[in-house]
């Protein structure tokens, strides 16, 4: 099986790079998977640190990925169905948030 590294030699910074590894190596799945690992070291960390409730470290760490994904929308990372389902997610995390207290 032959690879095609004509199109590496395209890259002259950081955003080239992560642009090339998210549409070309991995179809638009890198960026929705980067969101999904910082959700998760997210949750890990503030529940093992500050010992809050689940429902309080599901809002924050779901509020900074929301803010994660708008950013990583602007730099065209994630398409717009990611962004909406994770305003989505926030929503439904607050209103967990509201009805577990």
């Amino acid at each position: 099986m032959a690879f095609d590294f004509t199109n590496i030699t395209n890259v002259t910074d950081y955003v080239g790079l992560l642009n090339y590894v998210n549409f070309d190596l991995t179809g638009m799945w890198f960026g929705n998977l980067l969101l999904i690992s910082i959700f998760g070291m997210l949750f890990i960390g503030f529940k093992t640190s500050f010992n809050y409730d689940t429902s309080a470290v599901i809002g924050a760490s779901m509020f900074i990925t929301t803010i994660l994904s708008i950013l990583l929308r602007i730099m065209e990372f994630v398409p717009d169905f990611t962004v909406y389902m994770s305003i989505l997610f926030t929503g439904l995390s607050a209103v967990y948030l509201i009805w577990a207290t």
